[in-house]
């Protein structure tokens, strides 16, 4: 439900919107001061802050399960409706190549190319060229590497204590990103869980 009306000013727009689920009126509230169009958006719940977003039985039983931050919570509610897009484009998607048969004619296509392809290759040897020039470069590098020491004077400095140090901390901050992302992803998938989907 929403219900739009002009503000006295008559410049901004007031809206009352009602919520099926109590994490998505939570997710609304943490977008208050979100720039839209320019205009900064003020969202307040619509007693002015008693308004009980959830039941107690779901604050009882949430009361065990891990905290996620307000970041982590708006990013749930994105996931999972990016989730439930992607679900009803793919089924619509299905229901469009069976009707009107692309990846049949798709691979049609595919097949008739490949078989030029394999007819210009025996016509003009492009594979076997194509190896011969691989492994002319593969020798020049070789031989590069071998004169200047490149690949000695890399792992010299990867070994070194401050590529240890630099090392350590992208693998703590690559776990911490891996941490959050798959705490993003399991509330998303709690929301499309209760949606039925």
């Amino acid at each position: 439900m929403i219900l739009l009306k002009r503000s006295e000013n008559n410049v901004t727009q007031e809206a009352l919107i009602g919520f099926e689920r109590p994490s998505a009126a939570r997710t609304a509230l943490m977008l208050s001061n979100a720039m839209i169009a320019d205009h900064t958006i003020q969202v307040t719940p619509y007693d002015n802050g008693s308004l009980n977003l959830e039941k107690s039985e779901d604050i009882d039983s949430k009361q065990d399960a891990p905290k996620t931050s307000k970041t982590q919570q708006v990013m749930a509610e994105i996931y999972a409706a990016g989730y439930l897009l992607s679900n009803n484009v793919i089924k619509s998607a299905k229901t469009v190549d069976d009707k009107v048969g692309v990846s049949a004619k798709l691979k049609q296509v595919t097949e008739k190319a490949k078989v030029g392809i394999e007819s210009l290759d025996e016509k003009l040897h492009i594979k076997e060229k194509a190896k011969e020039g691989y492994n002319s470069f593969q020798k020049t590098a070789s031989d590069f590497d071998h004169r200047l020491k490149v690949t000695e004077t890399v792992e010299k400095a990867m070994n070194s204590e401050p590529a240890k140090k630099i090392s350590g901390f992208f693998s703590t901050l690559a776990q911490t990103v891996y941490e959050n992302v798959n705490v993003v992803k399991d509330e998303g998938m709690k929301i499309v869980s209760e949606k039925g989907i």
